[in-house]
C-alpha cells in the first residue's frame, strides 16, 4: 500500500467513524478491505482510493465503514456486566421509574443486535411485571449492515450458541425457513435500531434511563473519548446509569464511579 493511500485511508476511516489507525495498522486495512476490493471489481487499494476521492460513490464509501468497523460480540458478553445490571442496576431503575412506568435504554454501537436483545431477554426474564411499561431498547451503529442485521433479528446458530443456552434460545428465538434464528416477535418490539454515528450530535429526542457504550471508546484519541461522554452525559437522567467496557474508563469529568465493586459503571457528575 502506498503512504499516501494509507494516509488518505486512515483519515477517511477516522473522519466518519471516530476510529484512529496509524502505520501498524496497515494489515487490517488490507484484510478488511481486500474482500471489498473484489466485491467492487477493483484492482487494488489504490483503486479503491481514487474511487473514494471522486465525487459520489456514496455506497461504496458505507462499505468502507462496514468494513472498518469492528462488530465482534456475542450475547451476555463478559458475563459480568448483566449480571449486574440485573441484579442491581434495572431493579433499582425500576423501582425509581415505577410511578412513570417508563424506562428507556440505549445500546450504543450496537453491531449486529447481540447487546440489545440479551436487555430485551434480561427485561422478559427478570421484570415480567414491567410488561404493561413504556420499555425500549434503542440500538445505534454507525455500519448500515449492521443497523440492516439488528432489526431483522436474524442470528446464526453459531452465534445464538455463543451465550445462549438452548433453553434461551428456544424461548426467545424461532427457526426460520433457511436454518437461522429470529428474535421473537415480543423482543423486537422492544428494540429501536436506527444508525448513528457517535461522533456527530445526537438526535433532540434522546432521553434515557441507562446508557451502554461499552469496548467502543477504545477505538477512539482521547478528544474524541471526551466528546462523546460529553454528548452521552446530555442525554442520560441525572439519577441514570452509564456502562463501559471493563477495560474503559470515562475521559473528563462528565461522569463519576457509581457505588459498586465493578469499574465499568458510571453516573453522571453532579
Amino acid at each position: 500500500m502506498r503512504p499516501n493511500d494509507l494516509q488518505f485511508l486512515a483519515a477517511f476511516v477516522r473522519d466518519r467513524t471516530g476510529i484512529v489507525l496509524d502505520e501498524s495498522k496497515q494489515y487490517l486495512l488490507e484484510a478488511r478491505l481486500t474482500p471489498l476490493l473484489r466485491e467492487a471489481g477493483l484492482a487494488d487499494i489504490a483503486a479503491l482510493c481514487e474511487r473514494l476521492r471522486a465525487p459520489g460513490a456514496m455506497a461504496l464509501k458505507s462499505k468502507v465503514v462496514d468494513a472498518m468497523t469492528t462488530n465482534e460480540t456475542s450475547f451476555y458478553r463478559d458475563g459480568a456486566p448483566f449480571e449486574l445490571l440485573r441484579t442491581e442496576v434495572l431493579p433499582e431503575l425500576v423501582n425509581r421509574r415505577s410511578a412513570g412506568r417508563r424506562l428507556a435504554i440505549w445500546s450504543a454501537a450496537c453491531s449486529s443486535g447481540q447487546e440489545p436483545y440479551t436487555l430485551a431477554m434480561i427485561l422478559r426474564d427478570s421484570f415480567p411485571h414491567i410488561g404493561g411499561w413504556d420499555v425500549s431498547i434503542t440500538a445505534t451503529d454507525v455500519s448500515e449492515a449492521m443497523v440492516e442485521r439488528c432489526q431483522k433479528g436474524l442470528f446464526s446458530e453459531y452465534e445464538l450458541s455463543r451465550g445462549l443456552t438452548a433453553e434461551q434460545r428456544d424461548r426467545h428465538f424461532h427457526r426460520t425457513k433457511d436454518g437461522g434464528w429470529q428474535a421473537r416477535e415480543e423482543l423486537r418490539r422492544m428494540v429501536k435500531v436506527r444508525t448513528l454515528n457517535l461522533l456527530q450530535p445526537l438526535p433532540t429526542e434522546f432521553r434515557f434511563d441507562l446508557v451502554l457504550i461499552r469496548n467502543v471508546l477504545i477505538y477512539f484519541d482521547e478528544s474524541t473519548k471526551e466528546a462523546i461522554l460529553r454528548r452521552v452525559r446530555g442525554v442520560l437522567a441525572p439519577d441514570g446509569y452509564l456502562m463501559l467496557g471493563t477495560a474503559e474508563t470515562p475521559r473528563g469529568d462528565a461522569f463519576v464511579r457509581a457505588t459498586s465493586s465493578r469499574t465499568m459503571l458510571y453516573r453522571p457528575a453532579a
